[in-house]
């Protein structure tokens, strides 16, 4: 399957477009962050993009890590969404959400080695993934579990074994 028909087969996938809308609070500023993410995967070099073993994950990833990114750029700590306040930046902002910029890189570096591992590991399944990325995201198992009409106690047990293998093989 060609770079194009991946990616645009992954346009259309619900999961994602539900990432992006709670990243941003549901305001139309998902769309951007959305659009964004796919030009970044259109952008890759064909030798980068065929590496990548876990095409979702690594998506929701360049997700997180755009919409962190933007917020981490504007040093806006406390606001109901940060990536619409982005969209009205010629308003100053106010003293109070200001943060310094004694930000914790490490976290991306734990962010990115995470990644890493779960698009090299060929054991991982998608739908492992898919639940940590949902629960993270603040869905709770029992709606994860209603969702993929799959029992609330495999849902737990498969997210616990993700993060058991997470904190096994990755050093953070």
């Amino acid at each position: 399957m060609t770079k194009q028909k991946q990616i645009s087969d992954l346009y259309k996938d619900a999961s994602l477009k539900a990432n992006a809308r709670k990243l941003c609070n549901n305001r139309f500023i998902w769309e951007d962050l959305y659009q964004e993410t796919f030009l970044y995967l259109y952008s890759l070099e064909d030798d980068k993009f065929n590496r990548i073993n876990n095409l979702k994950a690594f998506t929701f990833s360049v997700m997180f890590g755009k919409a962190n990114n933007q917020s981490r750029s504007f040093c806006l700590n406390g606001k109901d969404n940060v990536l619409f306040e982005m969209c009205n930046s010629f308003k100053s902002t106010d003293n109070v959400n200001q943060i310094d910029n004694n930000y914790n890189y490490q976290l991306d570096t734990d962010f990115e080695n995470v990644f890493n591992f779960l698009n090299t590991n060929k054991n991982i399944k998608e739908s492992d993934v898919f639940i940590l990325f949902e629960n993270l995201a603040g869905k709770k198992l029992t709606e994860i579990s209603k969702e993929l009409d799959i029992n609330y106690r495999l849902v737990k047990r498969n997210k616990a074994r993700i993060i058991k293998q997470i904190k096994t093989n990755v050093k953070l």
